[in-house]
């Protein structure tokens, strides 16, 4: 059960009782929304709020424009997360979103001098891996579905059956693709927050290499972890991939507050 938010961008996870002593927000995959992130939130431990971030174009968005690159991306959803910096706050990004997530993180070091506690990375190579292959964004109608299906699998088969509604949900598809194309990881120092970086283990778009290039991004821990399944092995074994996130949080992040300065004490050792 999601509940609605003023802020357009952010989706929570309904959790009664007290406060969370953490956050963990989430980006979704190319094309993607907050709701399957969502229906995790019955796997995480009471002290875990489960944040959802919903960019123009995508879910209850889908009449907004979408946005075309990862940086105009991560500059409304930094906006969209600022006020949740009261608490701890770590960002976990599938795809797409977890270079979403990355810039993100590196925005929010920008504008407030302050990092997430960690950043988890799924179903992404590093930053700076320029993918080797063929552009998809240019594609017309639906021949860019049939591509990204056939490429990353894990596309909804209900859409495949419903052409007004796959019509309705290309252009953010389209967008989003245009994104990942374009991207490029300007140089930056590395964050001082650990990253964990998750993979499925028959990922024909990840490699163990592209995966461990994420250690260079990070001054503090870093750690990789390969689970059952492809491109969508978030979605396919979410409790699992939840548990590990816990627990990495629990023994791996930061114990400082969200709000923790870059400057604040020495950067954590990489264990």
């Amino acid at each position: 059960m999601s509940a609605a938010h003023p802020n357009r961008s952010l989706v929570f996870a309904s959790r009664p009782g007290g406060a969370a002593e953490v956050r963990l927000c989430c980006f979704p995959h190319a094309g993607g929304r907050p709701a399957p992130f969502m229906r995790g939130a019955a796997h995480l431990p009471k002290h875990v709020e489960l944040v959802g971030v919903c960019l123009p174009g995508h879910g209850h968005r889908v009449a907004e424009r979408p946005l075309e690159t990862v940086a105009a991306m991560a500059e409304s959803a930094a906006t969209a997360v600022e006020p949740l910096l009261d608490r701890p706050l770590a960002l976990l990004g599938h795809s797409l979103g977890a270079l979403v997530a990355f810039e993100v993180a590196r925005e929010l070091r920008r504008r407030r001098g302050i990092e997430p506690v960690a950043l988890f990375a799924a179903a992404a190579s590093a930053p700076g891996a320029l993918s080797g292959e063929e552009p998809m964004s240019h594609l017309g109608g639906d021949a860019l579905w049939t591509a990204v299906k056939a490429r990353y699998g894990g596309m909804d088969d209900a859409v495949d059956n419903d052409p007004e509604l796959r019509a309705l949900l290309l252009p953010a598809l389209r967008a989003d693709m245009m994104a990942m194309e374009s991207y490029r990881c300007v140089p930056q120092p590395p964050l001082k927050c650990g990253i964990l970086a998750l993979a499925g283990n028959v990922d024909a778009e990840v490699s163990v290499a592209g995966l461990g290039g994420w250690g260079a991004y990070t001054t503090g821990p870093f750690d990789m972890r390969l689970f059952p399944g492809g491109h969508f092995f978030l979605h396919e074994r979410t409790p699992a991939v939840l548990r590990a996130v816990v627990r990495w949080l629990a023994e791996k992040a930061d114990s400082q507050p969200g709000s923790l300065s870059p400057n604040a004490g020495a950067p954590s050792r990489r264990r």
